[in-house]
């Protein structure tokens, strides 16, 4: 299993984790402007460890 994984772990040391909503009837342009924004937003973030966004993100879907 490591040898398999070892050329795809440097790929994944800085993810970003979006949410993106695919409901309704946006056109594309649309989504990918909307993606834009909250990749550039998320880049504003990039600096928080990815273990604390998950744990914010999940608190904050409770709230939902």
């Amino acid at each position: 299993m490591e040898r398999e994984c070892s050329g795809v772990v440097g790929q994944l040391n800085n993810a970003l984790v979006l949410r993106i909503s695919l409901v309704g009837e946006s056109t594309f342009a649309e989504l990918r402007k909307s993606t834009r924004r909250m990749a550039f937003g998320a880049f504003a973030h990039q600096d928080i460890p990815f273990e604390k966004q998950v744990e914010e993100l999940r608190s904050a879907g409770d709230e939902l």
